[in-house]
């Protein structure tokens, strides 16, 4: 079951490649950037609206990967702001007298900035504590959605996965048309962060025009 606690929604305009010879420590926002968006979930019951959407379309038909959980829209079991974090949550339960209810035995939450914010470059920084459990796959990544050519040719980055059976052990992956899993070359590295189901950590992504630094802290 895939959870994801974010989906940023980037344009990718460029191939790019990981290199991650040079991440020796935490990345740095460069001073000349300036800050664009953000969300610290300090205010109201629901995500802002204003900066997040709920991606809901594949429920009827079911999702990719082999994810089995119905994602809801604004609804408090799956996704609400409590003491100033945002909580995803996946519930074991079947929503039959949805519309587009697809036969799923979970519900969860997958948010995404698509209508409402994308970029090309930029640094990124989420600080979140993950789920763990076999079964649960949260993730923070980017996709585009404008200009579309079909996956993976669009690109994906995937700044952060946490697969449920592998506790602590947090990936990092580009895809591209060249290089994805299902040629069985995408471009990836892994960090193990013993305490990611316990305590906060601050998953950064610096993309440039040449290249992506990611960093897990």
């Amino acid at each position: 079951m895939k959870k994801s606690l974010l989906v940023l929604a980037l344009l990718l305009s460029a191939c790019v490649s990981r290199d991650s010879s040079e991440v020796r420590g935490p990345l740095t926002r460069p001073g000349h950037y300036t800050l664009v968006f953000a969300d610290e979930f300090d205010t109201g019951a629901f995500p802002n609206r204003a900066h997040w959407a709920y991606d809901t379309y594949r429920n009827a038909e079911g999702w990719y990967n082999g994810e089995v959980q119905y994602y809801s829209g604004e609804r408090a079991e799956n996704a609400r702001i409590e003491n100033g974090l945002l909580v995803i949550e996946a519930r074991n339960e079947r929503l039959e007298a949805a519309p587009d209810f697809g036969g799923q035995n979970y519900t969860s939450a997958r948010l995404m900035t698509h209508g409402e914010a994308a970029w090309t470059y930029g640094f990124f920084e989420v600080r979140a504590k993950l789920p763990c459990g076999r079964g649960a796959w949260p993730a923070i990544w980017t996709l585009a959605y404008e200009d579309r050519q079909g996956w993976p040719h669009d690109g994906e980055i995937d700044i952060m996965e946490h697969v449920g059976y592998e506790p602590g052990k947090v990936h990092a992956t580009v895809h591209t048309g060249a290089f994805n899993h299902r040629n069985g070359n995408a471009r990836s590295a892994s960090t193990l962060l013993p305490d990611a189901c316990s305590a906060f950590h601050r998953y950064q992504m610096h993309w440039t025009e040449d290249r992506i630094r990611d960093r897990r802290r």
